[in-house]
């Protein structure tokens, strides 16, 4: 009898033991899925989203165009007042129509001298000394244009010169003067050029001409750029800040083109979502550096068959700020 209740407890212990191993087991399975489901639920930068939420919400997915794009340095300025050169080009006109009247005059008291007529040498001396002054004065004026604003408009005639200064003046033509950043220096000239306004990124506009700039700002201390805008779609009004990428000689990067429609902006960066699944959307930091018709070239960070979100990449950013219990930016 002793026998059989012995084996008995033996069996209920073994039984008893048996349930709380199974019991902790079953607990810690239970507790690292929960862990491992609140991780995947949380995951920063992930948002997952159904396909069928995706066709409500209007998202579009396209894959990244692959690109080829040359090197450039980002270089910041402005849009230059024209009134100093239109005054500069004033006093040129004046000093030039003087120059002519004094010609006219020293050509005349010379040939009445040389003639024998009626005129006393002190006449034909201080025509012949005004001359002299004309000529320096519109050669000092030459000299400050040239030292101002450069040979490209120096060696304008006055026609031509003429021309550019009223396009300036209505606004069919703006001059940007633009510094490369401190420690970098350009040691070819720049092939090309594109120009963005504050405010205005996404409408970057081609320079059609570029020319080193002949006075060093005080204030940057570095190698400037004259660039030359013809015929913008918008007005540049003097003053407007604006960041140019100078096209630097060298082989092309290889990357690709990120719509702006695709870009959203969040604790002070850019991003773009990409698909990494059907309903699952990483969000990838970008630079903007190297803006591009159809939007932004980035180099070294995606490849050409990864796809983005290029419509409704905010509704994805508001839903992954929902998810993680936090509020956009």
């Amino acid at each position: 009898m002793k026998a059989l209740r012995s084996l008995v407890l033996f069996v209920l212990f073994v039984a008893a033991f048996g349930a709380v191993v199974w019991w902790g087991l079953h607990r810690r399975d239970h507790d690292e899925k929960d862990e491992k489901d609140e991780k995947e639920k949380h995951e920063p930068g992930v948002v997952k989203i159904d396909v069928e939420t995706q066709k409500r919400l209007g998202l579009a997915i396209a894959p990244l165009k692959p690109a080829q794009h040359k090197p450039a340095v980002a270089a910041n300025g402005r849009v230059i007042d024209p009134s100093p050169l239109v005054a500069l080009d004033g006093d040129l006109a004046t000093a030039t129509a003087a120059l002519d009247a004094s010609k006219a005059a020293e050509e005349r008291a010379r040939g009445l001298f040389q003639t024998g007529e009626n005129v006393a040498r002190k006449t034909f001396e201080t025509a012949q000394a005004q001359l002299v002054t004309d000529q320096t004065h519109v050669q000092a004026l030459r000299r400050k244009l040239a030292l101002e604003w450069g040979d490209a408009f120096a060696e304008l005639d006055n026609g031509a010169r003429g021309k550019l200064i009223d396009e300036l003046v209505r606004g069919a033509l703006a001059l940007v003067r633009v510094d490369v950043p401190a420690g970098q220096a350009i040691g070819e000239s720049p092939k090309a050029a594109r120009v963005a306004v504050i405010g205005r990124e996404g409408e970057p506009l081609d320079a059609a001409q570029i020319t080193p700039a002949t006075l060093v700002d005080p204030k940057t201390q570095t190698q400037g750029y004259l660039l030359r805008v013809e015929h913008p779609p918008f007005a540049l009004h003097p003053g407007a800040a604006v960041t140019a990428w100078l096209e630097l000689p060298g082989e092309a990067q290889a990357g690709v083109v990120v719509p702006r429609s695709a870009i959203v902006y969040f604790g002070g960066a850019a991003w773009i979502y990409v698909q990494r699944e059907e309903d699952e959307f990483e969000r990838r930091k970008i630079a903007l550096d190297q803006p591009v018709a159809e939007g932004v070239f980035v180099a070294g960070q995606f490849k050409g068959d990864e796809k983005t979100a290029v419509t409704g990449a905010q509704l994805l950013l508001a839903e992954e700020q929902k998810s993680a219990g936090g509020s956009e930016d």
